[in-house]
């Protein structure tokens, strides 16, 4: 019997039938994702919609979904047309983990940049919205979204008991 044989179209087969398998179960997940992060963008809109978000899945340094918000739209929203000088802006990252766990991290809270206190040598001042670090179950995506609108909801919130106090009031008029 020729053992080497049996070994080599044993192997040939499994190998392209593993690797087809990879790809599509890779496709797949990767769709998946994508979805993920529509839906996330979709869900945030429902509670801002006149405000900018972007959601995006990427590959790049890890598997990870990454979301910008911004209380306005655009450049003529945010102060010195800076999305960064946005009263509201904040990013947060959904990282997918090697043991099926996706991570949400928005690094503690979301922050909101309001006027300081009177006679404060401060231009601006903070104020924090918690956003917890969450762990979820690859897959629950039902549950991811619902943390997501939580969150936001939150910042709403917090957004409209600081309304008159934002330090740039003029972008956050009809948003919140």
């Amino acid at each position: 019997m020729d053992f080497d044989g049996v070994v080599d179209r044993i192997t040939e087969g499994s190998i392209a039938d593993r690797v087809a398998r990879t790809v599509i179960s890779e496709e797949d997940e990767t769709n998946d994702r994508m979805e993920l992060a529509r839906d996330i963008g979709d869900e945030i809109r429902k509670i801002f919609p006149k405000s900018y978000v972007n959601s995006r899945y990427s590959t790049n340094l890890s598997k990870s979904i990454f979301v910008t918000f911004a209380l306005g739209k655009g450049t003529s929203e945010w102060a010195n047309g800076i999305i960064q000088n946005d009263d509201a802006h904040n990013t947060f990252h959904i990282w997918f983990k090697p043991d099926g766990v996706m991570e949400m991290d928005a690094s503690g809270s979301f922050m909101i940049t309001v006027m300081p206190p009177e006679g404060s040598h401060m231009a601006y001042e903070g104020i924090s919205v918690p956003f917890r670090k969450t762990k979820v179950k690859a897959g629950d995506n039902k549950k991811v979204l619902a943390v997501v609108k939580r969150n936001f909801s939150r910042l709403k919130d917090a957004l409209k008991k600081n309304k008159d106090n934002l330090g740039h009031p003029e972008y956050a008029e009809g948003k919140v």
